[in-house]
C-alpha cells in the first residue's frame, strides 16, 4: 500500500507499507531522504552519494522483503526536506507520535556509497543511548548475513543530522547508517556528487545495503506464529468463561502445546487445553466459574513442530491478562449515547473547542475514529472542525472547557476500578495541561486524579479503590478539563469508553496478588572464552531450561533442563564447538521463555 504524505505545499513524503502477519500495530520503519540540495547559486544538485544511495537502499529493502511474511509492519518511506531541516521525517514521526503509532524502531539511510582510499571498508552506526538495542541488532546481522562486514559506532560531524533525529525527538528509537563520520564524501552538496567520485565502492555500498535490510528483517520478526485474542474484561457474571483465540503458524503446530494457563487470586496456575473451534486457526478453552469479586489473570501459549513458542500476552507470563468476576457495573458508558454527562461547568471561557459528544473528524491532530470498535463512532471531543478545515479550526482557544460524568455510587465498594480512554494533543507552545479531578462529595469539592503534561495517542488511565485521592462515597463525580491558557498552543482531547466497576459483598476477600519475583539471566563474564556462568532467577517452581540460540534463533546447547525451585541458580557452560559471535542465552520456564540475554564468544 503505496501512498503521499502531503503535509505541506511543495513536496510529499512517499510512504509504502507492508503490514505485519500477527501484531499489524507494532511498527517497524526503514527510510531515506530523496531530496538533494546544491547551494552554489542553484546550480546541478545531482545526489548520487546523498542522498541516492539511501533511497535505492529502501526501495532494494522493499524489493527484498516483499515476499516474505513478518510479524510487524513495515513502513518504507522516501523522506523530502531533510537537507532543509528534516521536515519530512518530522512530519511523519510527529503525526505518528500524535496518533500514539507503536514504532518499535527506525533505520535512516544516508549516503553509503564513498570511502576514502585506506579507510577500512566498516559501515559507521550512529546512536543514542535510547537506541543500543537496535544498535547490537546490527552486530546480528552482520555475522549471521553478511559475515566480513563490519559495522562500528560513529558520530555525526557537530552541527550535522539526519533522518533519524526526527525519530528520537518524537520518543521513538532510530539509528542512522552513514559510510564514514570522519571521512564522507567530500563532493555532496554539489554537481560533483554522481558515480565516480562520489559513489565509489559499489561493493562496500551493497555490503551496507545487506547489512539495513538484514538488520530491518530482524527487527520486523520472521512469521513463525502468531496468537490474536481479545482479553476478557471485567465482568458481572460468574462465569464459566470462554477464551476464544485465532492461532496461526508457518509451520504446523504441535496440538499439545495449545494451551490455557489460569490462575485465581495470585493462586498456582492451572491449564486447559485450547480445543479447535470449528473456523479455520480458531480454537477455545473455558475458565470456571468464579466466586464474586475473584481476580483471574491468565496467558495462551502455543508451539510448532520445531519448537518455536509463542504466548499471549507477548512477554507471558511476566505480563498477564487479567479480569475480575460478579461486579456491579456501576458506569459503563462507550459515549454512543447520553448518559447525563455535563458539557459546560462554571469558569468555562474557552472561545472555541469546547467539549462535544460527537463522531471526531480527523485531522494531523485529532484522530479521524473514536476509541470504541465498530460500530461505534461517538466520543467526547474538545471541538469538532468541518472536514477540510485547517489543523487547529475548532481546537481549545482563549480559557477552558469542561466535561463532568453523572454522579456515581462506589459507596461499601470491597474493590472498584475507574478507568477511561483518553487522547490529547499539546503543540505549537508547550505551557498547558490536561487535567483530571475526582469528587466525592457530587462535585462540591474536587481533587486532582492526574494531569496530563504532553502529547499522546489513545492511552487507557485506571485507578483502583486504594489509589483513590479520596474516600469513595455514593456521590463520586469525574471532571476533564482542557486549557489553553497560556501561549496560544494547539490543544485537543478526547474521552471515551469510560468504565467504572466494583465489588461489593464479596464471597472471596478482594485482594491483590503479590508481586511476582522477576525473572532474570546473566552471564559471567561476557564475553567469554569458552567458558561462562549463567545465572539466573525463577518467579516460582516448574521446569527450567536454559537453551542457547545462534544468531538465526537455532538451538545449539541446552545447559539445562530440569525441575527447579523458585529463586536464584546458575549453571557452569562450555561453548565446546562454536565458532566466535553473538549468541543468546534464554532461560525458559514450563516451555514458556522468560527472558533472553546476548552472548559474546570469542575464541
Amino acid at each position: 500500500d503505496a501512498t503521499f504524505q502531503d503535509y505541506n505545499t511543495w513536496n510529499d513524503n512517499v510512504v509504502c507499507v507492508k503490514p505485519g502477519s500477527a501484531f499489524p500495530d507494532r511498527v517497524v520503519v526503514i527510510g531515506a531522504h530523496y531530496d538533494s540540495i546544491n547551494p552554489s547559486n542553484n546550480a546541478d544538485a545531482p545526489g548520487a552519494d546523498d542522498n541516492a544511495t539511501g533511497t535505492v537502499g529502501v526501495l532494494a529493502a522493499a524489493r527484498a522483503l516483499a515476499p516474505y511474511e513478518f510479524e510487524n509492519t513495515v513502513v518504507f518511506i522516501a523522506f523530502s526536506g531533510e537537507e532543509q531541516g528534516l521536515y519530512g521525517s518530522d512530519a511523519w514521526a510527529s503525526q505518528a507520535a500524535a496518533a500514539g503509532t507503536d514504532v518499535i524502531g527506525a533505520i535512516a539511510l544516508d549516503m553509503l556509497g564513498y570511502r576514502q582510499n585506506g579507510d577500512a571498508a566498516d559501515i559507521d552506526i550512529i546512536t543514542d543511548a535510547a537506541s543500543q538495542p537496535l544498535r547490537d541488532l546490527v552486530d546480528v546481522a552482520v555475522a549471521d548475513y553478511v559475515p566480513g562486514h563490519a559495522a562500528v559506532t560513529g558520530a555525526l560531524p557537530g552541527g550535522a543530522s539526519s533522518d533519524h533525529a526526527s525519530f528520537w525527538s518524537n520518543g521513538y528509537r532510530a539509528i542512522l547508517f552513514f559510510e564514514d563520520t570522519g571521512s564522507y564524501s567530500p563532493y555532496i552538496h554539489s554537481s560533483n556528487d554522481v558515480i565516480g567520485p562520489s559513489v565509489n565502492d559499489f561493493l562496500f555500498y551493497q555490503r551496507n545495503v545487506q547489512t539495513a535490510v538484514a538488520t530491518l528483517a530482524l527487527l520486523a520478526e520472521p512469521f513463525r506464529i502468531a496468537i490474536e485474542h481479545q482479553a476478557l474484561a471485567n465482568t458481572d457474571q460468574a462465569g464459566p468463561f470462554a477464551v476464544d483465540c485465532v492461532i496461526r503458524a508457518a509451520e504446523a503446530l504441535d496440538p499439545a502445546t495449545l494451551q490455557l494457563r489460569w490462575r485465581a487470586d495470585g493462586g498456582p496456575f492451572a491449564s486447559v487445553p485450547l480445543q479447535p473451534a470449528g473456523a479455520p486457526d480458531a480454537y477455545t478453552a473455558q475458565i470456571p466459574a468464579q466466586p464474586s469479586g475473584t481476580l483471574v489473570e491468565y496467558y495462551l501459549e502455543a508451539a510448532d513442530v520445531l519448537a518455536r513458542t509463542a504466548t499471549d500476552p507477548v512477554d507471558a507470563p511476566a505480563a498477564l491478562h487479567g479480569f475480575r468476576t460478579g461486579l456491579d457495573l456501576i458506569l459503563v458508558d462507550d459515549v454512543e449515547t447520553d448518559q447525563g454527562w455535563s458539557l459546560l461547568a462554571p469558569g468555562d471561557d474557552a472561545s472555541t473547542g469546547r467539549w462535544e459528544r460527537v463522531d471526531p473528524v480527523g485531522t494531523a491532530y485529532q484522530p479521524e475514529d473514536d476509541h470504541t470498535p465498530p460500530p461505534g463512532t461517538i466520543c467526547f471531543v474538545t471541538g469538532n472542525a468541518a472536514p477540510g478545515q485547517p489543523n487547529g479550526a475548532q481546537d481549545v482557544d482563549g480559557g477552558r472547557t469542561t466535561l463532568t460524568s453523572p454522579v456515581f455510587d462506589l459507596g461499601g465498594a470491597d474493590w472498584a476500578e475507574i478507568s477511561y480512554w483518553r487522547y490529547y494533543v499539546l503543540e505549537t507552545t508547550l505551557d498547558d495541561e490536561f487535567v483530571v479531578d475526582i469528587s466525592n462529595d457530587g462535585g462540591s469539592t474536587w481533587t486532582n486524579l492526574e494531569t496530563v503534561t504532553a502529547t499522546t495517542g489513545w492511552v487507557q488511565a485506571a485507578f483502583t479503590l486504594d489509589q483513590l485521592p479520596v474516600a469513595a462515597s455514593d456521590q463520586m463525580r469525574l471532571r476533564f478539563i482542557a486549557a489553553d491558557e497560556g501561549g496560544g498552543s494547539l490543544v485537543e482531547a478526547l474521552i471515551d469508553d469510560v468504565a467504572i466497576v466494583a465489588a461489593r459483598g464479596a464471597t472471596t476477600p478482594v485482594q491483590t496478588p503479590p508481586a511476582a519475583v522477576a525473572p532474570t539471566l546473566a552471564a559471567q563474564p561476557n564475553p567469554f572464552n569458552p567458558a561462562t556462568r549463567l545465572s539466573y532467577t525463577l518467579p516460582r517452581d516448574g521446569l527450567a531450561e536454559l537453551r542457547v540460540l545462534d544468531a538465526r534463533g537455532r538451538v545449539v546447547a541446552r545447559p539445562l533442563r530440569q525441575e527447579r525451585p523458585a529463586g536464584a541458580g546458575a549453571v557452569d557452560w562450555q561453548a565446546r564447538g562454536l565458532a566466535s559471535g553473538v549468541y543468546f542465552a534464554q532461560l525458559r520456564l514450563d516451555g514458556v521463555p522468560l527472558v533472553t540475554t546476548k552472548l559474546t564468544l570469542l575464541q
